[in-house]
């Protein structure tokens, strides 16, 4: 009776499919444990219970205890190791916004706009300073992955190209993330918050893993942390095999039909490193925020966004507010033409700038002078 049960069991469990191939033993606690839980196993003590009454004359009871055999279990890192990066990386994220949101919340990005310093040099300083601490945080988490034996198999060199991709990734969310904020302490606060909830999405990745096809995994990973969730999972696989991830299997995968790999994961975040760039020149641009001057959602199918305007004709007259009109230096170009310009502040109405005309001509130096509230920081 007892065999008859097993072999019913045994077959019970073999009609399950598995998707890849582990050296270790099932130890799934919801898959391969259904002969504990299930009630199979109470019922074997119940019979073998029996049959030893039966036999001996005794009544006698036995307790049955279970432990399993402990083994490396590595499926955990694919399901911890994108939470603890997400937390990990969580302080500097912060610290990223806030200084970016502060440069532009204290005027100083402005300032130096105006001092001629390009706008893709400034984000490009950005990007290096806070991809330096990352890259270092990286390495030495390498080294701890392999001198703590956590990745045994694989190489190194992957797993920093790995980590690396995800550090780029996370610098241009947070530059994204930054044109949203114009306080450097609300973003500091909210934009950590908002950084571990776009993590949240590949929990439902990894709870309906059975079901979600290569496209669905494809349009996920537009979100950077479920990208490298992906990865940590491949990671975990290649391991439990005692393989991996070597640079010959980069484009291969352990799941049995399966299209989705590590190399996809790398070029999905590098993809969503540029599409979090456009996006950050975009809104940027259309909503610069108090200080700066935004341009009409169309800017960027203007020919003049792309090319160098003409310079005025040396016959336009200059004019300012109260003196007679003059006229340009027949032999100078303006480099910076003003034409009407007017503020009128919102707190108060009050005109500070009214009609100005003005031409700043190259090898000539401009200055403002009048009283204090003419209008001069304004006009600048």
């Amino acid at each position: 009776m007892v065999l008859f049960f097993q072999t019913l069991m045994f077959q019970m469990l073999s009609v399950f499919f598995v998707r890849y191939w582990d050296p270790g033993p099932r130890a799934d606690p919801f898959e391969d444990m259904r002969y504990i839980w299930g009630g199979f196993l109470y019922l074997q003590d119940v019979i073998e219970q029996a049959i030893i009454r039966a036999v001996t004359g005794t009544k006698e009871k036995t307790g049955v205890y279970i432990q399993q055999m402990p083994y490396p279990f590595l499926r955990v890192m694919s399901r911890s190791m994108p939470l603890f990066m997400t937390l990990a990386w969580m302080y500097s994220v912060s610290i990223i916004l806030k200084s970016v949101v502060y440069e532009k919340e204290a005027r100083l990005k402005e300032t130096m706009r105006i001092m001629g310093l390009d706008n893709g040099i400034l984000w490009l300083s950005w990007f290096i300073s806070s991809l330096v601490p990352l890259l270092i945080s990286a390495g030495l988490l390498v080294l701890v992955l392999k001198k703590g034996n956590l990745l045994p198999y694989s190489d190194p060199g992957i797993v920093f190209l790995f980590l690396g991709s995800y550090a780029v990734v996370t610098i241009m969310q947070c530059f994204l993330i930054s044109t949203m904020f114009a306080r450097a302490n609300l973003a500091a606060a909210c934009g950590g918050i908002i950084y571990f909830t776009l993590y949240l999405p590949y929990v439902l990745c990894v709870a309906w893993q059975d079901y979600i096809t290569y496209g669905v995994k494809l349009f996920a990973s537009l979100l950077s942390p479920v990208a490298f969730g992906f990865g940590c999972e491949y990671f975990a696989l290649f391991e439990e095999q005692g393989v991996g991830i070597q640079w010959k299997n980069l484009v291969s995968s352990p799941l049995q039909e399966d299209k989705f790999s590590l190399r996809t994961t790398i070029i999905m975040m590098y993809f969503d490193s540029f599409l979090y760039g456009v996006f950050t020149w975009y809104i940027e641009a259309v909503f610069p925020g108090q200080y700066g001057i935004p341009r009409p959602w169309y800017f960027p199918f203007t020919k003049s966004y792309w090319f160098w305007a003409e310079g005025k004709s040396n016959k336009v007259p200059l004019s300012r507010k109260g003196n007679a009109a003059e006229e340009e230096p027949a032999h100078l170009e303006p480099g910076v033409y003003i034409e009407n310009l007017v503020k009128v502040y919102r707190h108060g109405k009050k005109l500070a700038v009214d009609g100005l005309t003005l031409g700043f001509y190259e090898g000539q130096i401009t200055s403002f002078l009048g009283h204090n509230g003419a209008g001069k920081t304004t006009t600048m």
